[in-house]
């Protein structure tokens, strides 16, 4: 019987399988001339947990020496334990199955260093997908008006912004301030001078000042990058109860915007 190559999807998103399904069937179709066999895991299923009946049938069916080769988008498919990831793999090396991921190719091979080498590809695909999932998660939870980070004026309880009374009411004076007409140097002086300190129980500075007041998140707006363009900034109404008016917001952004710096003349000497 003439051995085919297998396929393997694993994601929680519908999407996400349609795109595995055509990327690797077309990957499988410009690397092998063998029947094609594919094995997509339906419903929720955790790489964090082997014991999934599509991956077991495919495990099955190398043991029976069935396929040839095995086409995936990357290890953390298979499974996201590095232990469990090495067993597979050497299950698929002893019965001469090789291994073609969507970026590259890995053979089967009866080298001392495979553990190694797999458990170094494992590692760093796992690290760029957590990296990509967290910016992702960050996204989202922004664009939706969620903001996961703690900030000074709110206190960060189960993933929600309170207010904290008595940084809430310095967050708004630094606003009122400078609608005033006061600059950053004279209300980092003011904060100074009456003890107040961040959240890091340090003195403010011209910088943080800054930072503060061009914060939309006080007027309940959420800042988040842009998906078409990541070098500009979209807002989001937040779920958080704001601190100022979006009016004061923008009364103080035109003002920071349109605040000239007078340049002395200087004096000329006939």
């Amino acid at each position: 019987m003439r051995q085919t190559v297998a396929i393997y999807v694993r994601s929680n998103d519908i999407k996400e399988t349609k795109r595995q399904e055509e990327a690797l069937y077309k990957l499988a179709l410009e690397k092998f001339d063998n029947p094609i066999q594919f094995y997509i895991e339906k419903g929720f299923h955790s790489g964090i947990d082997i014991n999934r009946p599509v991956l077991k049938e495919l495990l099955v069916n190398v043991e029976e020496g069935k396929h040839m080769a095995l086409v995936i988008k990357d290890f953390s498919r298979l499974s996201r334990n590095a232990v469990e990831t090495i067993q597979i793999m050497n299950k698929l090396r002893d019965y001469n199955v090789g291994t073609v991921l969507e970026e590259n190719i890995i053979q089967p091979q009866k080298s001392d260093n495979i553990h190694q080498a797999l458990l170094d590809v494992f590692d760093m695909k796992i690290k760029e997908e957590i990296g990509s999932r967290i910016k992702t998660g960050l996204h989202k939870r922004a664009k939706s008006g969620l903001y996961s980070r703690p900030v000074y004026g709110y206190d960060l309880k189960n993933g929600i912004l309170i207010p904290n009374p008595k940084e809430s009411l310095i967050v708004e004076m630094v606003f009122k301030l400078t609608v005033l007409g006061r600059g950053y140097a004279y209300i980092t002086r003011l904060l100074n001078q009456s003890n107040v300190v961040n959240k890091r129980g340090n003195s403010f500075s011209v910088l943080s000042v800054k930072r503060l007041l061009h914060n939309p998140i006080y007027a309940g707006l959420v800042k988040y990058k842009s998906c078409d363009n990541h070098e500009k900034f979209d807002m989001a109404n937040g779920v958080h109860q704001p601190i100022i008016t979006k009016d004061l917001w923008e009364l103080v952004q035109k003002k920071i915007k349109n605040k000239k710096v007078v340049i002395k003349p200087r004096s000329i000497k006939y």
